[in-house]
C-alpha cells in the first residue's frame, strides 16, 4: 500500500498564449491510500468511505506517490498496466481535459 499526496486548483497560463499551464486558485487537496488489488478513487478523505472527487476541466492536479503507481484521469480505472506512471516521490502535474474522478493503482 502506498499514499498519493495531491493538491489541485484552477489552471492559468504563465505569461501569454502558448505558455505553460500553471496551478492557480486552490481547489482541493489530500492524501489517498493506494493498493495493488484494485483501483482506488481519490476522495475527500471524510470519515468512513469518503466521497469521490470530480475534477473539473481546466484544473491542474499535482501528485506524488511514495510507491510506484499508475493513475487514470477523467473517470477511467487505473490498472497495473493502464495509466500514467508515477515514479516514487517524484511530483507530476496533470491538466484535467475530461471532467471526472482520478483512480490510482499501486504497482509496488
Amino acid at each position: 500500500m502506498g499514499t498519493i499526496r495531491w493538491d489541485s486548483g484552477a489552471s492559468g497560463k504563465n505569461r501569454g498564449s502558448g505558455a505553460a499551464t500553471v496551478i492557480g486558485t486552490f481547489y482541493k487537496s489530500g492524501n489517498t491510500t493506494t493498493n495493488a488489488s484494485s483501483a482506488t478513487v481519490i476522495d475527500d478523505g471524510a470519515a468512513g468511505a469518503g466521497s469521490d472527487i470530480t475534477f473539473p476541466v481546466g484544473f491542474v492536479v499535482n501528485m506524488t506517490c511514495d510507491e510506484l503507481c499508475r493513475v487514470v484521469l477523467g473517470g477511467g480505472t487505473a490498472t497495473a498496466t493502464l495509466g500514467y506512471l508515477l515514479q516514487p516521490n517524484v511530483a507530476r502535474n496533470f491538466e484535467i481535459t475530461v471532467a471526472g474522478t482520478i483512480s490510482a493503482f499501486d504497482e509496488a
